[in-house]
């Protein structure tokens, strides 16, 4: 049996200059020979007529050839009269001369031999040879080979040469062909990927929800089929260099049980020793949600007393008991009906529109309340003219039980806190009203660093719902996020800015961007949301925008700079390229403060002409 040793500093020298010239030119060569073919290479000694055999070398291979850290070079020497041996290694990249070895220690060096043979294994550091990529990046058909002094003057592969690939490339993905139009329960995903060593590859897959708040991020995907989710959905493929086309089924009746969301999906590939970059597919809409179903009354009852409107019966039934707004539309009886969006975000928009509204034939709902005035009469009762006149129509509805709403005057601004039995609020920040106005959301700080978010009955202080609270920061700003189930909450820890989302159904916190450093120091002012991932916010002297899509690094980004102290900014609910941005310090003909009309996509800016009223 041979004995195995392992080498990481070897010494010994051998061949004269004269030598080692014959030997690199008949190495360049060697590359076109195939395997088992020999090429003569000149060496010096080995002269066995005095009866001493020659020594030999066998079992030449590069174990590891991927890492630099882990590739050895391994042989095994062998002598009848176990006379050390004279060894020297070399390399050839394709194209280039031969070189040798840098990295194996010394080189050439002495080995003990036996006549059993003496295994040795030399670490290998190839990427810090000269000829080498020094990123160990995949280098093909390079020809690894040894001469041992006195012996077989011939390179055999197997014996004492090696023809191998060096390196590793990560695996490459390419080609995401997500489904052309709206997906729905085991949902097909086809991509190519490619290897350029032609490695066993495994397959990360994720999706991500476009838009949803809180922001949940990639998650695994399930593969149809699977009982559970694995960590990688495609695993132990062979791929070839030059692509290998794979499809990925994804069961989107696990992860996107009964919903209808729009969707990214990102595979990410995996070899024995790198893990690619992700490749992410184009937006794409997984409808895994019944409609809504509406059954109309066959009859519609006419009121005769022409109060212009008409009791509609009917009934919405939907199978995930999803929230439903039901939208009616008339027509004449010689016409069809216009057609609507496919997209809720469009019927939305209509319905915002009071002229798309009229040329769309949508019905407008009878109100149920009427405006009046109201005379006090004593400290219980008081008198409303107008059922008498305009508001005679509620009369027939009842006014037992219902409530009376009493308005603020106008262009008066007075504390609400005055009126309230107890204050709740220590330095409150930022005010969202709910619904009608009756209640609002309020951002108030609760301490040095500190800060909660609550709901409160405006007519009397009454916290009606404690929904978050958090030590990261003073509270600065405060807006609706884009989808009206979430605020984005401006906070400022040590003079460094933070952007967070909180959920109010949940109070979860999710922090979003940081101060980058990149822009003007200071509190944020004024902030507004552009959509699920990115915001506008006003610092300093600058109108900013930051983002923070998963898909790429958070960015903070100057749009506008040189303001008079911006504050306050809003979106524009009719033009998403349109957001008005008041300086509170700007100098104007009328005083000090003016607001701004800005389009985004033209950087176009506008001051809005108004008279100033004090009050």
């Amino acid at each position: 049996m041979p004995m195995k040793i392992s080498i990481s500093s070897l010494q010994g020298t051998f061949m004269s200059g004269a030598s080692l010239c014959a030997l690199a030119a008949c190495l360049t060569a060697l590359t076109s020979c195939g395997a088992g073919t020999a090429a003569a290479i000149s060496g010096g000694g080995g002269d066995s007529s005095g009866g001493n055999a020659p020594p030999s070398m066998s079992g030449f291979t590069v174990l590891d050839p991927k890492l630099p850290t882990q590739a050895r070079v391994r042989f095994v020497l062998s002598d009848p009269e176990a006379n050390p041996a004279n060894v020297e290694i070399f390399y050839q990249a394709p194209g280039q001369a031969a070189e040798r070895l840098t990295q194996v220690g010394s080189n050439p060096a002495a080995l003990a031999t036996s006549s059993a043979g003496i295994e040795y294994e030399l670490p290998w550091n190839f990427a810090a040879e000269p000829a080498l990529p020094d990123d160990a990046q995949f280098i093909d058909d390079v020809q690894v080979f040894a001469q041992v002094e006195g012996g077989q003057q011939e390179i055999v592969l197997g014996a004492n040469a090696a023809s191998i690939g060096l390196g590793n490339d990560a695996p490459v993905i390419t080609d995401v062909d997500e489904p052309s139009g709206e997906g729905a329960g085991i949902v097909l995903v086809e991509f190519t990927v490619a290897d350029t060593s032609n490695d066993v590859v495994s397959i990360e897959v994720k999706y991500d929800i476009v838009g949803d708040a809180p922001d949940a991020g990639w998650q695994l995907a399930r593969p149809a089929g699977e009982e559970t989710t694995p960590l990688l959905a495609i695993r132990d493929v062979v791929v070839d260099k030059n692509g290998t086309d794979l499809r990925f089924f994804w069961d989107t009746n696990v992860d996107l049980a009964e919903l209808e969301r729009d969707v990214r999906v990102r595979f990410t590939a995996v070899d024995p020793v790198a893990v690619g970059d992700g490749a992410v597919s184009a937006v794409f809409r997984v409808d895994n949600n019944e409609e809504p179903i509406a059954t109309v009354s066959d009859l519609l009852v006419l009121n005769s007393d022409e109060r212009a409107g008409i009791p509609i019966s009917y009934t919405v039934r939907d199978e995930e008991s999803d929230e439903v707004q039901v939208v009616f539309q008339w027509r004449h009886l010689d016409e069809s009906f216009p057609p609507l969006p496919d997209t809720p975000a469009e019927i939305h928009l209509i319905l915002a529109d009071p002229i798309q509204r009229q040329a769309l034939h949508i019905c407008s709902e009878y109100p149920t309340w009427v405006e009046g005035r109201l005379v006090p009469v004593d400290a219980t009762s008081v008198r409303l003219p107008e059922l008498a006149t305009t508001a005679s129509s509620i009369l027939a509805q009842g006014i037992v039980g219902r409530e009376i709403e009493i308005l603020r005057p106008p262009n008066v601004l007075t504390p609400m806190a005055s009126k309230w039995s107890s204050n709740p609020l220590d330095h409150p920040v930022a005010a969202l009203p709910i619904g009608d106005g009756i209640e609002a959301l309020v951002l108030d700080r609760a301490g040095s660093g500190a800060w909660r978010l609550r709901q409160i009955d405006l007519a009397t202080g009454v916290v009606t719902r404690a929904i978050a609270n958090s030590a990261t920061g003073e509270p600065s700003a405060m807006c609706f996020a884009t989808d009206e189930r979430s605020v984005l909450i401006a906070t400022d820890f040590a003079g460094a800015w933070q952007v967070s989302r909180v959920d109010l159904a949940t109070g979860a916190r999710s922090p979003l961007i940081a101060d980058q450093g990149t822009t003007e120091s200071g509190q944020i002012r004024g902030i507004a949301s552009l959509g699920s991932h990115a915001a506008l916010i006003t610092v300093a002297s600058s109108l900013v925008r930051v983002d923070w899509s998963p898909a790429a690094s958070p960015t903070v980004a100057i749009v506008l700079d040189g303001l008079a102290t911006p504050c306050g900014v809003v979106v524009d609910p009719l033009d998403v390229n349109r957001i008005y941005l008041a300086e509170r310090d700007a100098v104007t003909d009328d005083g000090v403060g003016q607001i701004l009309s800005i389009r985004l996509d033209a950087l176009e800016v506008l001051p809005i002409v108004a008279k100033s009223v004090t009050v």
